[in-house]
């Protein structure tokens, strides 16, 4: 399971995704929300994201499903970052924003349907959510891991089918980190009731 996974390489995974400089990410998902908007970081791993978000002036609440990675976001953040799965999520309408990077891949089907949901109904009406995917079809297993990849076609499909969501863009990147050769898709999408 990914999350036993997470726990175990905790530090490894925090060290290694830290100084990823995310602003090109960042930029286009900012410019659609209210300044010193209210934003959910959705599996935030490291905390990485929420801390540049804070800097920025956004209030900002975070979670992820590890123990050791919430300890870890919760040092760097100096606010308490809440262990939880994206099926626990219970907040109506209260963010402007969801920023679910590289953290809905774990998830197939249902699981990734009933996530969505959530964070849809998290947002506020017209509220904006950032989701990134490994690019391809199928699944892939790394590390006692299950990647579960995503097309533009296969993504936009599953907003479709969620339902409550309107997407604005959508593009591919390169991984960001050292070493790496992986290509991402990532979604803007608009809460559309």
């Amino acid at each position: 399971m990914s999350n036993d996974y997470y726990d175990r390489h905790a530090q490894e995974f925090f060290d290694s995704t830290i100084a990823i400089d995310m602003e090109g990410l960042h930029q286009p998902f900012l410019e659609l929300l209210p300044i010193k908007g209210y934003i959910l970081d959705a599996g935030c791993g490291s905390g990485r994201d929420a801390r540049r978000f804070l800097d920025l002036g956004y209030r900002v609440e975070a979670f992820d499903a590890s123990a050791e990675l919430v300890s870890l976001a919760t040092k760097l953040l100096r606010q308490t970052v809440r262990q939880a799965l994206f099926s626990e999520l219970r907040e109506t309408e209260i963010y402007d924003g969801v920023w679910a990077c590289a953290s809905l891949l774990h998830l197939e089907g249902n699981e990734l349907d009933v996530a969505l949901t959530r964070l849809r109904i998290a947002l506020k009406p017209g509220g904006i959510l950032f989701a990134s995917f490994k690019e391809g079809v199928g699944t892939i297993e790394k590390d006692d891991r299950e990647f579960y990849l995503q097309t533009n076609d296969s993504l936009r499909a599953t907003l479709a089918r969620v339902n409550g969501f309107m997407v604005i863009q959508s593009w591919q990147t390169k991984d960001l980190r050292p070493g790496r050769s992986e290509c991402w898709i990532n979604v803007l999408a608009k809460r559309v009731d």
